[in-house]
C-alpha cells in the first residue's frame, strides 16, 4: 500500500524537481555507505529510448530527457569522494532489468521455466521476456512485439495508461474528479467505494488482454486488430519463437503486489484472473488454453506475483559485473 512518509523522503523531492541524476547518485551514495564502499561497481537502468552511446535518454515517456546521464551521474560520485572501478557501462533498460533480476535472484521467478513474461507496474509498465531459456530484450524483439507503452488497449489508452501504478492513479483521479494527488485507487475500495472498485476492475481487465496479447504473440504472431493502430499492425506476424507456449508469468513491482494482496482479492485478482480465462477461450487455441487454463481459471502458478521488488535494481547489478 501507499506510504506516505515515503513520498516525502530526500530522493522524492529530488525527483519530484525532475533532478533525476542528482537522485540516482544520492541513491548510490547512500547504500554505498551504509556499506562501507568507496570503490564502486555501478549498474544503472533507466526507461526510455537510449542515445546511440548508450550513455543518455535520448527519449523517454515518464520523465526528461538527459543524452549526458551517465556522465552527469559519474561526475557527482566523483565529488561525493567515490571511485569507480570502470566508467559505467551504458544505461541499461530498467524492464530488462526486473527480467535479469529474476532469472539471478535466488527467489526469482523466471530461474526454473524456459518460457515466461514478466509484467511490472511502477511509473511505467516493465516489460521482460524468457524464450527458449535465453533472457529475449523488447529492442531485440522490435519487429515483432511492441512495449507495452505503444499499444492502445481495447479501452483505449494505453496499457502503460492503465496498468502502471502512476496510470492506475492517475486514471482513478481523473475519473472521480480528484485534485490532490494522494487518492489511491485500492484504498477506496477497501473502504467499499463504489468508483474504486469499479475503476480497478477495468485496470484488471487490461492487464489480462495485456497478458494475453503476449501469449498469443508469442505462440501465434501478432493479430491483425485495428484498434491496436497502424504502428502495431506493421509488426512481422512471423518470428523466431512462434509456436513457443510460456510456462509463467510473473506480475511484479506495484502491481504485483495488489494482485499479491488478499484484502484485494475480491476486486482485482479474481477479476484479472476471469478476465484472464475468458479471453483464453476467445483466442480459439485448445492446445495454448489446455496449457494455461485449468477450466476457467488460470492454472495454479501460471500467473505469479513477485516478491522480488529489488528485481531491477540486482538486473542493473548483474549487468555492470557482466561488463567488466
Amino acid at each position: 500500500m501507499p506510504n506516505a512518509k515515503h513520498r516525502s523522503s530526500p530522493l522524492t523531492k529530488w525527483l519530484y524537481r525532475g533532478d533525476v541524476v542528482s537522485a540516482a547518485a544520492d541513491a548510490i551514495a547512500d547504500t554505498a555507505r551504509q556499506v562501507g564502499a568507496r570503490r564502486l561497481i555501478v549498474g544503472m537502468g533507466m526507461p526510455g529510448l537510449k542515445t546511440p552511446t548508450g550513455r543518455g535518454i535520448a527519449v523517454i515517456n515518464n520523465g526528461p530527457r538527459i543524452p549526458d546521464f551517465l556522465e552527469r551521474l559519474e561526475q557527482l560520485l566523483v565529488e561525493q569522494d567515490f571511485e569507480l572501478a570502470a566508467p559505467i557501462a551504458r544505461l541499461g533498460s530498467d524492464a530488462d532489468y526486473c527480467g535479469v533480476g529474476e532469472q539471478w535472484a535466488e527467489a526469482g521467478l523466471f530461474r526454473d521455466v524456459e518460457n515466461a513474461y514478466y509484467v511490472g507496474g511502477g511509473t511505467g509498465v516493465a516489460d521482460a521476456l524468457k524464450l527458449r531459456g535465453e533472457l529475449v530484450t523488447f529492442d531485440a524483439a522490435r519487429e515483432w512485439m511492441r512495449k507495452a507503452w505503444q499499444i492502445p488497449s481495447n479501452q483505449g489508452p494505453t496499457f502503460e495508461q492503465l496498468v502502471s501504478a502512476r496510470g492506475m492513479n492517475a486514471g482513478y483521479q481523473q475519473r472521480i474528479g480528484a485534485t490532490a494527488p494522494d487518492r489511491f485507487p485500492e484504498v477506496d475500495a477497501l473502504a467499499g467505494d463504489p468508483q474504486a472498485i469499479a475503476w480497478l476492475r477495468d485496470v484488471a481487465d487490461a492487464l489480462a488482454e495485456l497478458i494475453v496479447e503476449r501469449l498469443d504473440t508469442v505462440r501465434n504472431g501478432r493479430r491483425a486488430l485495428t484498434h491496436r493502430g497502424d504502428d502495431y499492425a506493421k509488426l512481422t506476424s512471423d518470428h523466431p519463437y512462434r509456436g513457443t507456449l510460456l510456462d509463467r508469468v510473473v506480475i511484479g513491482q506495484r502491481i504485483g503486489m495488489l494482485y499479491a494482496d488478499a484484502r484485494c482479492r475480491p476486486f482485482f485478482a479474481d477479476h484479472v484472473d476471469a478476465a484472464f480465462a475468458r479471453r483464453v477461450h476467445a483466442l480459439e487455441d485448445p492446445q495454448l488454453a489446455r496449457h494455461v487454463l485449468a477450466g476457467d481459471a488460470p492454472r495454479p502458478g501460471f500467473l505469479q506475483a513477485s516478491q522480488l521488488r529489488a528485481a531491477p535494481a540486482l538486473g542493473a547489478a548483474v549487468s555492470a559485473v557482466q561488463a567488466l
